[in-house]
């Protein structure tokens, strides 16, 4: 399918690798010029080289609105107005319990993930708005609605990125503004398999296929939504997780 996204901009939060990658080269395939946004710019620059044709890096500090913001006006100013933003970062490496997790760490995922997203749109929305055209997709997790045991400050970051969501929906529904939020399951990325191999193990056993996703699978969703295909669709949570799920282990 021709998802005609030929000529559009894409700036991809989380470029660098993972699920954020593989956004990045799909929406490529598809003849977007893209921008590959990530904390860490040697990664986003990887991604770059591996897309044939017109693409940029940025390096961008998500705990920082001016940042994001001077983020998407290179990419704007490399590529053209940004007619896409897919949010697909995060800290994946916060581990613990409520009673485990300190203050510091509860605030710094939050920080870096939540208000990360925040930045993101604050940033963008209004500027699509203008335009009369735009689409903005967020990467949470599946979890969001069952819990995930020893990731309390980051399931509740993710939490928080759906009600952000389905938030900005309403209040650019009628600017030919669509957003949606994503939900992948257990997805084959450098955060997971930085898991302990015994977790690894017990969760994708737990899962009704018994395999991971590829971040590929996720991304050609994303890149659905982004077409004038899902033009009726705004506000949804778009569960791509075969059945897998987190679980208590």
């Amino acid at each position: 399918m021709d998802l005609q996204l030929s000529g559009k901009t894409a700036a991809v939060v989380g470029g660098g690798s993972g699920i954020g990658k593989a956004v990045c080269l799909a929406l490529a395939a598809e003849g977007c010029n893209v921008g590959a946004l990530d904390k860490n710019i040697e990664l986003a620059e990887e991604t770059v080289k591996e897309i044939q044709g017109k693409a940029v890096a940025v390096q961008v500090n998500l705990t920082d609105f001016e940042s994001v913001k001077s983020a998407f006006e290179k990419v704007a100013a490399e590529l053209g107005p940004v007619d896409i933003m897919v949010y697909a970062d995060g800290k994946y490496d916060t581990f613990g319990t409520v009673r485990q997790t300190s203050v510091e760490t509860w605030d710094a995922e939050l920080d870096y993930t939540l208000s990360g997203a925040f930045y993101c749109i604050k940033a963008i929305g209004p500027l699509m708005k203008a335009r009369k055209w735009g689409r903005i997709i967020t990467v949470s997790n599946r979890a969001v609605t069952s819990g995930a045991y020893g990731q309390s400050a980051h399931i509740a970051a993710m939490a928080g990125l759906f009600g952000l969501t389905k938030t900005a929906a309403l209040e650019y529904a009628r600017a030919n503004v669509t957003c949606n939020i994503v939900l992948p399951g257990l997805v084959d990325t450098p955060a997971y398999r930085a898991l302990p191999e015994e977790i690894q193990e017990k969760l994708v056993n737990k899962g009704l296929t018994k395999r991971l996703q590829e971040p590929s699978e996720i991304a050609n969703v994303i890149a659905f939504l982004c077409s004038d295909y899902a033009k009726g669709i705004t506000g949804a949570e778009v569960d791509v997780t075969m059945g897998n799920e987190l679980f208590v282990y």
